[in-house]
């Protein structure tokens, strides 16, 4: 069922046999078997450009985790929809189906929005989810992301967390709210202070949505809202390995990529880490 969503991937690279692109079971000339499947990596093609393949072709190129040597396999791309509606419902689709499998979905996207469709695949799954925003933003106002998720219906949302948010940025009424609901949050200066904090936000979250906004302009230049300040790269590679150490994470979204501006690869490169990081918190998971 999954294959029809879903286009091969492309790259024409070499790979050294410890690499992780030597090792991924990739969508090139068949589809994948994900019967013995434990990660799958998706990406999005827009109308214009792949932009999950540039962060594929730095991601491949780093070192392979032999525990997940055949257990992650990459789906390839999804082509965006006549209307960002049609992408969410695919999306949906998939994610639930990659779930009741098992199997942990890493979504490279383009828009932010995008996270609504992975915390929507739980519903099927009748549990509480507690998902997880990180970014210099907090879109809690009325019709916005976390606004929307909060009043989805039917309501399985048991908690948000919002991580690395910019005091400057945040509207009164939109901090009002977070601290009324009673949600968590951890803005970016606490963060920095004490990252090991991060973690605890994070444990429990099955779905987190991570904003690439959130990392400051010097190590992600090509974004859709560029910050002066925001995450370091250190930083937030630290926050991936926290999401894919927790037990809970199911789906791991990365969004806000904008590829035409990203010149040297600098924040492909970036991401790509990101990426390479969740899959270590997910080889060092203890099954506790």
């Amino acid at each position: 069922m999954l294959e029809q969503y879903f286009s091969k991937v492309t790259l024409d690279q070499e790979y050294k046999p410890f690499e992780l692109g030597s090792t991924v079971v990739k969508h090139n000339e068949s589809f994948p078997n994900i019967e013995n499947a434990s990660v799958a990596l998706i990406g999005i093609s827009t109308k214009t450009s792949n932009p999950s393949d540039k962060i594929r072709k730095e991601l491949y190129s780093l070192v392979s985790q032999p525990v997940l040597e055949n257990k992650l396999v990459d789906l390839g791309n999804i082509s965006e929809g006549e209307t960002p509606a049609d992408t969410h419902n695919q999306l949906k689709t998939i994610a639930g189906e990659l779930q009741s499998r098992g199997v942990v979905t890493i979504l490279l996207g383009t828009s932010l929005e995008q996270g609504e469709a992975l915390y929507q695949s739980f519903e099927s799954a009748e549990e509480l989810v507690e998902a997880t925003l990180i970014s210099s933003h907090l879109p809690l106002l009325e019709y916005q992301l976390l606004y929307r998720i909060c009043n989805y219906e039917p309501n399985f949302l048991q908690n948000i967390n919002a991580l690395a948010f910019q005091s400057h940025y945040i509207p009164p009424k939109a901090l009002d709210t977070l601290e009324n609901l009673n949600f968590g949050h951890y803005r970016l200066g606490a963060l920095k202070q004490n990252i090991e904090e991060a973690e605890l936000y994070l444990r429990n979250s099955k779905v987190v949505m991570y904003d690439a906004n959130a990392i400051k302009h010097s190590d992600t230049p090509s974004t859709s809202k560029t910050q002066p300040n925001g995450l370091t790269g250190e930083e937030a590679c630290q926050l991936a390995r926290y999401s894919g150490l927790s037990e809970s994470t199911k789906c791991f979204g990365l969004f806000e990529y904008v590829p035409e501006n990203d010149s040297n690869n600098i924040t492909a490169k970036t991401l790509a880490q990101l990426v390479w990081y969740f899959l270590d918190g997910y080889a060092n998971r203890t099954n506790d």
